[in-house]
């Protein structure tokens, strides 16, 4: 193994310790906020539950009535056209398509070729396997540290 470059040694060095330092302030964070949830259990802990409660039956109810104007207002809209059944409800039409797939892609390709995305996933497991003489390889190097640098912090 070669030796490495003081440059390099020291920014190690100093990564080691603010790993060190993130790590000892990141448990005294969880430490702390486990006191405050002990402290609220105990001084709230009953309030809270029961708001809980209260807060998913009020959920509740306004689902199954939100539900309920909406069918409503549709079925005043489907009776009578008027868009504003009621002075808080506004009927808006939205354009819906339905179509196969197969014949739109087929459409695309002959028309549209702008509207189709390439997987580029899909495409360079594809390239690279089939050693496509149009698409160039290359090696690009990228750094990997250490996870426990430990032994590193008390370095100088």
């Amino acid at each position: 193994m070669t030796e490495a470059p003081n440059d390099l040694s020291n920014l190690i060095h100093q990564l080691a310790q603010a790993r060190q330092v993130e790590a000892a302030t990141k448990a005294e964070l969880n430490h702390l906020n486990e006191e405050i949830e002990v402290y609220v259990e105990e001084k709230y802990g009953t309030q809270k539950r029961l708001l809980n409660g209260w807060m998913e039956q009020a959920e509740a109810a306004t689902k199954i009535t939100d539900e309920a104007v909406r069918q409503a207002a549709l079925t005043s809209y489907l009776e009578t056209g008027n868009k504003r059944p009621h002075p808080a409800i506004t009927v808006k039409l939205y354009t819906h398509l339905e179509y196969d797939a197969g014949l739109a892609l087929t459409y695309c390709i002959q028309h549209l070729p702008g509207a189709l995305k390439m997987d580029a996933r899909k495409f360079e497991a594809v390239a690279k396997a089939a050693h496509l003489s149009w698409v160039t390889t290359t090696e690009e190097p990228k750094p990997t540290i250490a996870t426990d640098l430990s032994k590193y912090a008390e370095e100088e």
